[in-house]
């Protein structure tokens, strides 16, 4: 991720969904920085998304097109989100986000994949290509948290030279699967929440808080991408990373609120046993740890200590497997609201986006993955064959495919159709006894 470092931003008039952000990348990059401003300017960027820049520069400008599954959709009929003047280690590069809607015959077209535009200049194509890519990864751990939905890592799709008048132009291509078949249940960014929230983060907080709250951000969305059943250990882990991250921050910003020193807080906390015959470091490793339960926990005793048995047991094998596992499973859900809860307390968004991204649009994590079928049966046979020729095993052929499809209220309508076929060995038969389903909960 690129490192981040703090600039003053402001509101720019008359502007939607485009956010102007500090270039805020170390000295070297700073030289090339402008001021950042984030603001909202509407659909600019995607209205020429791909085009040839007539500008004036010393420079090569480079347009990398990059996409991602992902369970946070924007709308097709609002602007796209974009980030400009977003820092790469290249220098600034503008982002534009949106998604990808596919018109496959049915009423309202399918939304597929995040797309995401790059675009800057570069001192090379493929450290360009590096850098673009990068940024927007970053810039994605920031959406996937507003959003509270996992959103899987950004891959080059295209790249290519932009500058005008070049009469020969790098290019590049991966080639990559196109998205078909049933689309994932997903969750419809707010983008003005998202836009307060990144504003904020970059406004309030100075180069060593932002960094400690970017590494927790990151280790979030690692959390959403392992938010499914049986990979409850490794969510625990990335948010008890995330906590970690938070703690000296957390622990910092209490003892300002409160007007507290060490001493004071040691007693406030119930750690001054011994607290004197502490080194400096034993000190300060004592009240961060004891930030982590207070402020970060807020005194959930119960969830704290499931928390760090999981995480101890799945780092450092200190408990059974099971036991590590059965831990993690009950503290996952409140670990996760506690670290998303700090992050934006920490990046001081005010009231209204506070409410909306705590509301109940997002205050649950998506759960993304694929629905389960499973089918019960029996076979009735006189003989020991039970596969059809073809086959080394019995099986049931069972296929999918979308009937309908509608958009209503923002919410996905799908119909579908599906063929189920049993194969197996001649005079066999196979009764179905019951049909399973089971997937992540439909939202609100």
């Amino acid at each position: 991720m690129a490192e981040l470092r703090r600039s003053t931003p402001k509101l720019a008039q008359g502007c939607d969904n485009r956010v102007d952000v500090a270039h805020l990348a170390g000295d070297a990059a700073k030289q090339n920085a402008s001021t950042a401003s984030p603001s909202r300017a509407r659909g600019t960027h995607s209205n020429e998304a791909g085009r040839i820049l007539s500008v004036s520069t010393t420079n090569t400008i480079y347009t990398v097109v990059l996409r991602s599954s992902s369970a946070a959709w924007f709308l097709d009929s609002e602007p796209p989100l974009s980030l400009i003047d977003y820092p790469s280690t290249v220098g600034p590069v503008s982002l534009t986000f949106r998604t990808h809607y596919v018109n496959e015959g049915f009423a309202s077209t399918v939304p597929r994949h995040l797309w995401v535009e790059a675009q800057g200049e570069g001192p090379s194509f493929k450290a360009s290509i590096d850098a673009f890519w990068m940024a927007a990864n970053s810039a994605l751990n920031l959406i996937s948290l507003s959003a509270n939905a996992p959103i899987e890592e950004l891959q080059p799709e295209t790249a290519f030279d932009a500058t005008s008048g070049h009469s020969e132009r790098a290019y590049f291509q991966q080639f990559m699967l196109p998205d078909t078949g049933f689309p994932r249940q997903g969750r419809i960014i707010d983008a003005d929440a998202t836009i307060a929230f990144i504003g904020a983060l970059h406004h309030n907080l100075h180069t060593k808080d932002l960094d400690q709250v970017l590494f927790a951000i990151t280790f979030y969305r690692a959390a959403l991408w392992h938010w499914v059943p049986g990979q409850e250990l490794l969510s625990v882990s990335y948010l008890s990373q995330g906590i970690e991250a938070l703690a000296p921050l957390a622990k910092a910003r209490y003892a300002s609120q409160t007007g507290m020193s060490d001493d004071q807080l040691a007693g406030h906390w119930g750690i001054d046993k011994g607290w004197t015959k502490l080194s400096t470091n034993g000190r300060r490793d004592r009240l961060q740890a004891a930030a982590r339960l207070h402020v970060l926990f807020k005194g959930d005793t119960a969830t704290h200590k499931r928390a760090r048995e999981a995480r101890n047991g799945f780092q450092h094998v200190t408990l059974p497997f099971v036991a590590a596992r059965s831990a993690a499973a009950a503290a996952r859900d409140m670990t996760a609201a506690y670290l998303r809860e700090a992050i934006l307390d920490l990046a001081g968004v005010d009231q209204a986006t506070r409410d909306t991204l705590l509301g109940p649009l997002f205050t649950a994590p998506l759960a993304w993955f694929e629905p389960k079928r499973y089918l019960w049966g029996r076979i009735t046979t006189n003989t020991d064959d039970l596969a059809a020729p073809e086959l080394q095993y019995p099986h049931v052929l069972w296929t999918w495919s979308i009937k309908a499809l509608s958009r209503q209220n923002e919410r996905l309508k799908v119909e579908g159709s599906e063929l189920v076929k049993e194969q197996v060995a001649n005079g066999a038969t196979l009764t179905i006894e019951s049909i399973e389903v089971s997937g992540p909960v439909p939202q609100p």
